[in-house]
């Protein structure tokens, strides 16, 4: 390659810009610690609640069961 060669293939590049504006972009958890315990805690609040109700109910029935036998 020569420098006549370089001068002769050249590209020159002009970049213009029709407005400098730029985005401004930002990330927020969606879901943070206070929302994760207050669900998790109502859950749990449910689950704990059902099987505390199930286990009443067993017990009814089997107290209910008893009774009857027992006033025959």
């Amino acid at each position: 390659m020569t420098i006549a060669n370089i001068r002769e293939n050249v590209a020159v590049l002009h970049v213009f810009y029709e407005e400098l504006s730029f985005m401004s972009i930002e990330q927020s958890a969606a879901y943070n610690g206070m929302d994760f315990l207050a669900d998790f805690g109502g859950q749990m609040g449910l689950c704990v609640g059902a099987s505390l109700l199930t286990v009443c109910e067993a017990f009814e029935f089997v107290f209910i069961g008893i009774w009857k036998r027992l006033c025959r």
